[in-house]
């Protein structure tokens, strides 16, 4: 806008000077009505060209006052004004050519020349009333520059303000993560405490386990026995380390007390849980007591059944260890009481007695061996009534004929 006011005015300094030109022609002593007439003429046209110019130079002025508000209605208008100075150098251009073909008019006119002074006065004073209107577009302009530059500034400060907005978004953004980050501590913090919470628990479990296994060691520490009993031996000394499964001493239960023995398996069916026993101990003393186990299965080596009895022993006389004879009561069976050098076997390996039949020749009879004693054994088998061949029996066989001579029992 400065530069084509500039120019503006420069066309108008070019204008004044065409003026002036004309003067001095004027001065010159030309002089035709005709052509003063014309020249009159043109000279009213460069008026009205000029007055056309200052109208446009004050629509500039407007037009820069009302962008004072917004720069581009700003430039429209010094554009405007532009068009228009540039229509007045247009008619400024057109009256210096209508001066220069008036020149000849102008040395017809000198009769006029008066008038036309005065008119050119009036042009002259026209021209200063532009110059002002020119300075007051032209401070017109440093207004419109001063609102330029105070929309200049707003703009700076809202690109300051959106540069705030977009440090004070990054800050929201930077507190967002943080408050994420803390939000992921506290989350982790809770995983932390609860996991510090089953370590707890687990510690107040285990620290119960220790207490129940304090205690357990505290009532461990009076030993006791299962049972009564009497002390054999004592290992353990007082004050000793003992470890588990160590043996600190001995006690044995002595009454009642056990008798074990062992039944063969040819008569462990007649031997029933209950039944009366009883037992010579090493000596000459017996004891009574009744049976209270038989084993279910065999020993493995002498294929026999154990058997125990329990006898009272509340004296503590009989021992552990003790050597005895059992004896079982079973149900009765009639049976013969036969030295055990009677007892023989016949060709297939059977145990028998040889005896004297009807017909006194010799006889084989198989038995059954129910109980060996001191006096001779106990066999079944045999009729209620028999002879039995009891020395000499080895030497004869069946159906031989036998004089037989009968001994006393007693012998």
């Amino acid at each position: 806008a400065e530069a084509r006011l500039v120019e503006a005015r420069a066309r108008l300094r070019e204008a004044e000077i065409n003026l002036n030109a004309a003067a001095r022609l004027s001065d010159n002593g030309f002089s035709s009505q005709t052509r003063l007439a014309g020249a009159e003429a043109a000279h009213e046209a460069a008026k009205a060209q000029v007055q056309t110019a200052m109208a446009g130079l004050k629509g500039a002025d407007s037009a820069i006052e009302s962008a004072k508000g917004s720069l581009e209605g700003a430039r429209a208008a010094v554009s405007s004004a532009q068009s228009n100075v540039e229509s007045a150098i247009a008619g400024v251009q057109a009256a210096r050519t209508q001066v220069e073909n008036a020149r000849a008019g102008i040395e017809t006119a000198q009769s006029s020349l008066e008038g036309a002074r005065a008119q050119v006065e009036t042009a002259l004073s026209n021209l200063e009333g532009a110059r002002a209107q020119i300075e007051t577009a032209q401070s017109g302009v440093e207004g419109a520059r001063a609102s330029v530059e105070t929309a200049q500034s707003g703009v700076e400060g809202a690109r300051a303000a959106v540069e705030s907005v977009l440090s004070q978004i990054e800050g929201a953004r930077a507190s967002v993560e943080s408050a994420r980050a803390q939000r992921q501590s506290a989350e982790a913090g809770i995983e932390s405490a609860m996991a510090s919470a089953e370590n707890a628990r687990a510690g107040i479990e285990a620290a119960r386990a220790t207490v129940a296994s304090a205690e357990t060691d505290i009532e461990r520490l009076t030993i006791e026995a299962p049972f009564a009993g009497v002390l054999e031996t004592d290992t353990a000394e007082l004050g000793a380390l003992m470890q588990p499964g160590g043996t600190c001493a001995t006690i044995i239960q002595l009454n009642p007390i056990k008798i074990v023995g062992f039944v063969p398996e040819t008569q462990v069916d007649r031997v029933t849980v209950g039944a009366m026993a009883g037992a010579r101990l090493s000596g000459t003393r017996e004891v009574t007591g009744e049976v209270t186990f038989v084993s279910r299965s065999a020993d493995p080596v002498t294929r026999t059944f154990q058997v125990e009895i329990s006898v009272e022993n509340p004296d503590l006389t009989i021992r552990d260890g003790q050597t005895a004879e059992i004896a079982i009561s079973a149900d009765g069976v009639p049976a013969h009481l036969l030295p055990a050098s009677a007892l023989t076997l016949d060709d297939e390996g059977r145990l028998g007695v040889r005896t004297v039949a009807a017909d006194s020749t010799a006889l084989f009879m198989p038995v059954t061996l129910v109980r060996d004693t001191v006096r001779g054994v106990f066999v079944t088998g045999l009729p209620e009534t028999v002879d039995v061949i009891t020395v000499g029996q080895e030497f004869v066989s069946d159906g031989v004929p036998v004089a037989a001579t009968l001994e006393e029992i007693g012998q």
